[in-house]
């Protein structure tokens, strides 16, 4: 952008298929499982010289995530959807005071939630984990400030 800036953006998406066979013992009537993962994340990103010392820029990414689970074992009921959502971004500003100090100025933000049936689902042993404030899927926002002092050689 101009000849003191870049702007950058991106999409993905990753799909994962697998299936697995096993059994408990030679004798053991085998299982099968299938899974099936899917990704999107999305990104862009945007930088500019301010002046003849100074930077400045911006980054942000998301991405979310989904994966079914079949194990078929007579019955077909498919587990619960796990699922993750994350966001993040970046804040910045560089400047250099002379050809080996520097100063760093940054702050990031992160959101991440997941779902997973295994750590929220309530089955026979749901309410001790009830009781005893047990594990949970991870769930959280957070603000992360830098400052840094740079010196170069």
């Amino acid at each position: 952008v101009g000849e003191k800036g870049s702007l950058y953006a991106f999409l993905t998406r990753d799909n994962i298929d697998s299936i697995l066979r096993n059994a408990s013992s030679v004798n053991a009537e085998p299982w099968d499982a299938r899974t099936r993962d899917e990704i999107d994340t999305v990104g862009f990103g945007f930088s500019s010289e301010v002046g003849e010392s100074s930077s400045i820029g911006i980054d942000i990414v998301s991405s979310d995530s989904s994966g079914h689970i079949l194990v078929q074992t007579g019955a077909d009921e498919p587990f619960s959807r796990l699922a993750t959502n994350l966001t993040n971004a970046k804040f910045y500003f560089d400047h250099s005071f002379n050809d080996h100090w520097g100063l760093k100025l940054h702050a990031e933000y992160e959101k991440f939630d997941a779902s997973d049936w295994a750590i929220d689902g309530y089955g026979p042993d749901g309410i001790s984990s009830i009781l005893t404030m047990g594990e949970e899927s991870p769930d959280y926002d957070v603000w992360y400030f830098r400052v840094q002092a740079s010196y170069h050689f």
